[in-house]
């Protein structure tokens, strides 16, 4: 797991039986979080409290669709009112509709855009008086298409299967979303037919599609925040996807509260999933509460390794995570954790938190430091809080299976 500032993903890697595993967390979101509030001092004090957050935007880089959505995530502050709306591209005014349930002002052409640059300039007046802008400009590649293939069987089946997981957990379903089908299906070809493996694409490769996650996710018109995951190795692809699963930096993205959408390309001996961003708060714990026939042992390799740290190698029980989820990824501060079996027996463990992990911000790793007994109940308790202060604590309990 690498954040886009400490990318270390390594393009090189010439693994084949045993599939190496590399996780991008938030690569793709514009997060900028700007809070606008009114200053002029004569207005009247229900004024001054207005405010207004924008995030994530786009398309911000070469598309290869030739009717891109263009999006600006921009929502006002509490008892504020979004009370005018305003887009033009490349000069022209065109007519953006507002998405309340997204907190976007979004526009997708009715006509496919020609080859070239396109320049967005976007307004939004909030409370009637204070103007919030942003403005930004994306390319349309040369013979982009009109519109994006349908899902195929294989992915359709490899987004069933992450539900499946999901299900287990009692999380919804995620949505299968034709742009990050595409995303991830050009990246896993890219590293199938430069027999590479991670995140980022070099210029001048063949089946170069974009640097970045982002910048891929951009050329199939998702400009929201994503996270990506990418195996390799030569397996099934249902393999590939509890593979990722099963490593605890790449569970992340399946724990999501709330539902939001989703991708995925395979080939023989890699696979790319891309998820979006929900917006949902809340803590997942995984294993589940009252989950059974939880596995009792893993054995990696996952890179970056949470198990580096601790100087050890090799098979150890199977992780629990322990997540916080906020549009802020909020930092969470772990006070405490033990585990138990059902007979009140102390289970040794390491423990990975965003005080002593630095690949962690909302999120904390139990991993046993020895494979769990078959057959057997567990405890968990995580005695945590939010960097705010707000209390996140939790007990639960799983069986593992045979």
């Amino acid at each position: 797991m690498e954040t886009p500032e400490r990318n270390t993903s390594n393009n090189t890697e010439d693994s084949t039986d045993i599939g190496s595993h590399a996780f991008v967390i938030g690569a793709t979101l514009r997060r900028y979080n700007l809070i606008f509030v009114g200053l002029a001092l004569t207005l009247p004090a229900s004024l001054l409290a207005s405010e207004a957050h924008m995030r994530a935007f786009g398309p911000q880089s070469t598309v290869r669709v030739a009717r891109p959505t263009v999006r600006w995530e921009v929502w006002p502050g509490p008892g504020s009112t979004l009370t005018s709306t305003m887009m033009t591209i490349n000069g022209q005014d065109v007519r953006p509709k507002y998405d309340r349930a997204g907190r976007a002002l979004t526009y997708t052409p009715s006509q496919p855009l020609d080859e070239g640059t396109y320049s967005v300039e976007c307004k939004v007046i909030v409370d009637d008086f204070m103007p919030v802008t942003k403005s930004w400009k994306f390319k349309i590649a040369a013979g982009a298409a009109e519109g994006l293939p349908s899902p195929s069987d294989d992915q359709v089946r490899e987004v069933s299967e992450i539900n499946r997981l999901r299900g287990l957990m009692r999380l919804p379903d995620l949505e299968i979303d034709p742009r990050l089908c595409a995303a991830a299906m050009a990246h896993t070809n890219y590293l199938s037919v430069n027999n590479l493996t991670g995140h980022y694409q070099r210029a001048g490769d063949p089946s170069f599609v974009g640097v970045s996650p982002g910048d891929r996710l951009d050329a199939f018109g998702y400009s929201d925040g994503s996270w990506e995951g990418v195996d390799y190795g030569r397996q099934s692809d249902l393999t590939s996807v509890n593979r990722l699963f099963d490593a605890p930096y790449h569970r992340l993205p399946f724990l999501q509260p709330g539902s939001t959408v989703v991708g995925a390309g395979s080939m023989p001996c890699h696979m790319t999933l891309e998820f979006g961003m929900s917006a949902t708060s809340g803590v997942v714990v995984s294993p589940a509460d009252g989950q059974r026939d939880i596995k009792t042992s893993w054995h990696g390799p996952e890179s970056p390794d949470p198990l580096a740290m601790h100087g050890v190698d090799g098979v150890v029980g199977y992780p629990i995570v322990f997540s916080y989820f906020s549009p802020q990824q909020e930092k969470i501060v772990v006070e405490k954790a033990t585990l138990r079996t059902a007979l009140g027996d102390l289970v040794p463990f390491y423990l990975n938190t965003p005080d002593n992990d630095k690949e962690l911000n909302f999120a904390a790793l139990v991993i046993p430091r020895s494979p769990l007994k078959p057959h057997t109940g567990y405890t968990v308790s995580v005695d945590a809080h939010t960097a705010s202060g707000k209390d996140i604590s939790q007990t639960w309990r799983f069986v593992t299976g045979g």
